[in-house]
């Protein structure tokens, strides 16, 4: 859990404590929490003191959170203690075969509505077509929308109508084996394929070019991650911190978002008003359930085991 996290479920817990001293084990640090009393409402300004005891090999530093300050907000994480970063710790691995994570019958987002989706990705190989992420029907035409990798790692968007075989685009962002990359795909809700976007580490692809869409991306299939539908093209690899969007983020939006290769804490995103749904893929889960640390759309982890929750991360 997160350290600014951690004290805010806390001060949620405990409004009225004073002088309270609480320490927990965070991986390779170790933090103590000093000392604060809580007055006023959620929004009102609180009268604390929070102090970071954080280890690096033998030595231990002491941090007062803003610098002993007793005016802040405490129900705001960025707020309580600024500057530090979310801990990610845990990924979900793909087997390549059948691993899935299914989200229920969400997010169809019809061809006049905007919407971005974020991921981190580790492809273990790029040297087949696999998708990552899709929405779409189990019929032969596979209509709703998926964002791929080709054979040779691009990435590769499909937006289908019911009855409509739009030619999918291979972007000219490519993705490679054996590390961590953030991958956005955004969609302006132009009614063109021309109005999506993909970036990779906050670097836009090309513009593809004009194809008018229309007609209906619906179904009732699951959202899903690690497979185009059930079982097409599945991913071989670690996915993490998948988030969901109802507007075309701006290209300084999805730079925020890549937080020089380091996932952030979205709650403190410029956009968050526009965010639905952001899984964590593993932090804070319990198998077989991901969390929707945003919306009320948990996710749940398909022809998959406990040990596919990885201590393997951007």
């Amino acid at each position: 859990m997160a350290v600014a996290d951690y004290i805010y479920r806390l001060l949620q817990a405990e409004k009225d404590v004073t002088d309270k001293d609480v320490k927990i084990d965070e991986l390779s640090s170790t933090f103590a929490f000093i000392g604060f009393a809580i007055a006023g409402s959620a929004t009102s300004a609180a009268a604390w003191k929070v102090a970071r005891i954080y280890r690096q090999g033998d030595a231990y530093t002491i941090e007062y959170a803003s610098g002993g300050g007793y005016n802040q907000i405490w129900n705001n994480r960025q707020s309580l203690f600024p500057g530090v970063s979310m801990a990610n710790v845990y990924s979900v691995n793909f087997d390549g075969v059948n691993d899935i994570v299914t989200f229920g019958d969400n997010f169809d987002f019809e061809h006049n509505l905007a919407f971005s989706i974020s991921l981190w990705v580790k492809p273990n190989n790029v040297a087949a077509q696999r998708c990552m992420i899709s929405k779409v029907s189990n019929d032969a035409n596979v209509h709703g929308y998926s964002l791929q990798h080709s054979a040779t790692g691009a990435l590769y968007l499909q937006l289908r109508a019911t009855g409509a075989l739009l030619s999918p685009h291979i972007f000219t962002s490519t993705l490679t084996a054996g590390i961590w990359q953030h991958v956005v795909l955004t969609y302006s809700g132009s009614s063109n394929i021309s109005g999506a976007r993909a970036y990779i580490n906050a670097v836009v692809g090309d513009t593809p070019a004009s194809g008018a869409l229309s007609g209906s991306w619906g179904n009732t299939n699951f959202f899903i991650a690690g497979a185009r539908g059930l079982s097409g093209f599945p991913f071989v690899g670690n996915i993490d911190e998948i988030s969901i969007w109802n507007k075309a983020l701006s290209a300084a939006e999805v730079s925020e978002l890549y937080n020089s290769g380091q996932p952030d804490d979205l709650n403190g995103h410029s956009a968050f008003a526009n965010l639905l749904s952001w899984w964590r893929m593993g932090d804070n889960d319990t198998y077989p359930t991901i969390l929707d640390n945003k919306g009320s759309v948990n996710g749940t982890m398909t022809n998959q085991t406990s040990g596919d929750i990885e201590t393997d991360v951007p």
